[in-house]
């Protein structure tokens, strides 16, 4: 329409989101290492592969419970290139900081993003950075990122949202829904802050040498950021014609993130998380596959939430709540504001 303007739910995850990338997007910018729409992108350089992500990072505060937006720019970024079978390798780094930003908190924000990049390790090769003026509104600072990653194994092993198989087992590898409250109990002072922390974690430690043991009998693997555990799984559902049945009680949650969420009139699986991987696993292996993850401290309440039942056109998420079944859809407009 002439006159329609953008609205702020294309980001979100949502319904809407879904439809503006593949109408807007794949529409004119199709082929086949864009199509399957993936954390990361398989890209073929002669007789090699890069698996290449990038994403962008607007949070508000840029400081909340446990971390910071540079922390959570490096671990998002890093965690999309793990999910698709990678080890991350080097990252591009773009700031766009408002005038007015305090130079102290910009410091900070540069710290994280070295002390974690250095950590995993990663190289910062290249970067951008603009300014502009706001217009008496709170200053503020948005960055954006590009990983570049080669493959664990190899690039056939890249683990799509579209390999899930009847058999299967759906594990999540921690309690989830805990960074959106944090940040939203910072954003508007809700009091949460002091037993409810952000999850922002770079998973590189604990995914590579698992898909280094494991890798045969792993199908798929996302990482439930925008769009929460249930976008994920309906994904999933969706691109392998599967139904994927979910045991809520046995879904990893921190009380007081159930406490928050249901005095807030949220659902803690479609809450953003970044610190958490789900996995798509063969299910005579998932014991041990679980057991692996729980000695490791970004894995020790990983669970078993749920398994493949049988195909079915265009896939379906059931989720049994007390004994009660209903089915997963994306919402139109997710119930809360962006967070990552």
């Amino acid at each position: 329409m002439e006159n329609e303007l953008v609205s702020g739910i294309l980001g979100d995850g949502g319904a809407a989101m879904d439809r503006f990338v593949r109408q807007q997007i794949l529409s004119r910018f199709n082929n086949y290492i864009l199509d399957p729409l993936e954390d990361a992108s398989i890209v073929p350089i002669e007789e090699q592969h890069l698996i290449i992500s990038t994403d962008s990072f607007i949070v508000d505060p840029p400081f909340f419970p446990n971390t910071s937006i540079g922390e959570l720019s490096v671990a998002g970024t890093v965690n999309d290139i793990l999910a698709s079978g990678g080890i991350p390798k080097y990252l591009t780094l773009s700031l766009i900081i408002s005038e007015g930003f305090p130079v102290i908190d910009l410091e900070r924000i540069l710290n994280d993003i070295k002390n974690l990049a250095d950590k995993i390790p990663l190289k910062i090769i290249a970067g951008d950075t603009k300014t502009f003026n706001v217009g008496g509104q709170k200053p503020f600072i948005f960055i954006n990122t590009t990983g570049v990653g080669v493959p664990i194994i190899s690039f056939e092993y890249n683990f799509p949202v579209s390999n899930a198989r009847i058999g299967d087992v759906i594990i999540v590898t921690g309690q989830i829904g805990s960074h959106a409250l944090a940040v939203l109990s910072a954003r508007e002072g809700l009091g949460f802050e002091s037993r409810v922390f952000s999850d922002t974690a770079a998973l590189a430690d604990l995914i590579i040498p698992f898909v280094h043991l494991y890798y045969p009998y792993i199908h798929c693997m996302r990482d439930p950021s925008r769009g929460g555990l249930s976008g994920v799984l309906i994904d999933i559902a969706t691109a392998s014609n599967v139904d994927i049945e979910i045991q809520y009680n046995q879904i990893p949650i921190q009380n007081e993130v159930s406490f928050g969420c249901e005095m807030l009139g949220l659902e803690p699986i479609d809450l953003v998380n970044e610190g958490k991987m789900v996995l798509v696993v063969d299910g005579t292996t998932a014991d041990d596959m679980l057991g692996f993850l729980r000695r490791h401290p970004l894995g020790k309440d990983s669970c078993i939430i749920g398994c493949i039942s049988e195909r079915h056109l265009n896939g379906r998420v059931l989720l049994d709540r007390n004994g009660g079944k209903s089915r997963l859809f994306k919402p139109e407009r997710p119930g809360i504001p962006r967070l990552c």
